[in-house]
């Protein structure tokens, strides 16, 4: 239809300019004309033939580098799952490893030391750098899975083992979320009392000490436990204390956990008359650990700790006795 068109407008250039007697030369031009025109349209056909052949190129790219991604998020999930697959499992035992290294870490000595061997402490770069990847993993995991209050404690104290208070404060976040339950509440205001400065830190240590003098049935010995561990983030032992009495001023029965944290406490304030306040509460506290079974949650940190305490107590007597203005 194209060179139809093009022959009459040539016929009709003809026409116009020579008159009739140039028309037995018409075949000659035609041919010409066209002879100049095909090869355009061939480079045009091949250019646009180029750009679809292009096009369909990029398009299967395109497909290619989507079907990438999706299989590659697919991959990247499917290995988070394996990870997280016994995160309970993981976390147990770096409790247990990092209460080993804890041990083994002396910031004292090691400064004494030319070359420091960090191995097996909670300092080793390698280890460090696996747990935390542990625990990031656990706490984006909080977003989809609801865990123990016990566990996440657990968690939270390995953070806190190893200075990562920033991080405890976002795993309790994410776990207040799902539940905002008295000892995870309780978490998080511990958490943020490491995590933050001024008036946001008291705020939250305030709220962590109304709650520990309510002291609610669930999970009493994490309210606890969190209670003194932000006593001790801020050497703020007479607030604890006071916390502590309010609680028991109701009158009914408390853990025997109660009365250990507070011998603690009361040897950390070191006030006058401390030795002898906190042996009367360590004696409140071997009394009721008789009346509880060993079944209880706090069993067993009750028995430990009230032990660890009463040879610190011993030890503090010792010493007043040897130096009566030493001793409190």
């Amino acid at each position: 239809m194209k060179y139809l068109l093009l022959f009459w407008a040539v016929v009709s250039a003809i026409v116009g300019l020579f008159g009739w007697s140039k028309f037995s030369d018409l075949d000659v031009l035609v041919q010409n004309q066209v002879r100049l025109q095909l090869p355009k349209e061939k480079q045009a056909f091949a250019d646009y033939q180029a750009q679809v052949e292009k096009a369909a190129e990029l398009s299967a790219r395109y497909r290619l580098a989507e079907r990438f991604e999706q299989s590659d998020a697919a991959l990247r999930r499917a290995e988070q799952v394996r990870k997280a697959f016994d995160i309970e499992g993981d976390l147990q035992r770096l409790l247990v490893e990092s209460t080993a290294r804890e041990r083994n870490t002396d910031l004292e000595s090691f400064s004494e030391q030319k070359e420091v061997d960090y191995t097996g402490t909670l300092l080793e770069p390698k280890w460090r750098k696996e747990v935390i990847a542990t625990l990031r993993l656990f706490k984006d995991s909080l977003q989809e899975r609801s865990y123990p209050a016990d566990l996440i404690f657990n968690a939270t104290q390995v953070c806190r083992r190893l200075d990562q208070s920033s991080l405890a404060e976002q795993l309790t976040e994410e776990a207040f979320k799902k539940d905002p339950s008295p000892p995870i509440l309780a978490l998080y205001y511990s958490s943020r009392v490491s995590a933050l400065t001024g008036s946001e830190r008291d705020e939250a240590f305030a709220k962590l000490m109304s709650l520990v003098a309510t002291l609610p049935d669930n999970s009493p010995q994490i309210v606890l436990a969190e209670g003194w561990n932000a006593a001790e983030t801020g050497r703020r032992y007479e607030e604890f204390i006071s916390a502590l009495d309010a609680r028991l001023a109701r009158g009914d029965a408390v853990p025997s956990y109660l009365y250990v944290l507070k011998a603690q406490a009361l040897m950390r304030s070191s006030k006058p008359g401390a030795t002898d306040a906190a042996q009367a509460a360590l004696e409140l506290a071997a009394t009721a650990l008789t009346r509880e079974t060993t079944k209880s949650q706090w069993f067993s940190d009750s028995r430990r700790e009230l032990a660890e305490t009463f040879a610190d107590l011993q030890s503090s007597r010792a010493l007043a006795a040897t130096n009566p203005d030493l001793g409190p």
